[in-house]
């Protein structure tokens, strides 16, 4: 049994990714090898963490900004070996983000807006309540959950 010391912050999420551990905190992003040994995408203090998703390559995206309660948030495309692939800049405050293998798609107060994923192409807008919590894609389509439902995005190119 070994261990791995891990930057200093609360650990959100963790995802196996066949030889390697995506582990992201609240102020961190990074990979566990297999070798044991831990390699930053994200120093320590560098990011505040907003949310997650992964592609179903298990590549993740991850939504942060430079401080807490900042309106100006960066998506960040990170392969399953920790290096980073792509960022996009999105103002307003993201509540949620959910990913395709090629779409990365978020939820700001009021508006749900998409994005290639590998060339940062904006590839949809369309407008939802400020009370939506998050948002889930599955396919083409984008699920909102809203108070207690769920409901279908009715936008096109999502």
């Amino acid at each position: 049994e070994r261990m791995v010391d891990l930057p200093q912050g609360a650990l959100i999420d963790i995802r196996f990714t066949g030889s390697n551990i995506l582990t992201i905190g609240t102020n961190y992003a990074g990979v566990v090898r297999k070798d044991e040994s831990y390699q930053e995408s994200y120093s320590q203090g560098s990011i505040s963490t907003r949310c997650v998703s992964y592609t179903p390559a298990g590549d993740l995206v991850l939504a942060y900004n430079q401080y807490s309660n900042s309106t100006e948030n960066v998506i960040s495309f990170i392969k399953t070996n920790g290096k980073i692939k792509n960022e996009i800049s999105v103002s307003g405050n993201i509540k949620s983000v959910t990913a395709s293998s090629s779409l990365v798609s978020v939820l700001t107060n009021g508006e749900i807006i998409s994005f290639n994923l590998s060339n940062s192409e904006e590839k949809g807008r369309a407008s939802t309540v400020d009370s939506a919590k998050s948002i889930c894609r599955l396919g083409s389509d984008i699920f909102v959950h809203k108070q207690s439902l769920i409901d279908r995005s009715e936008a096109e190119n999502n």
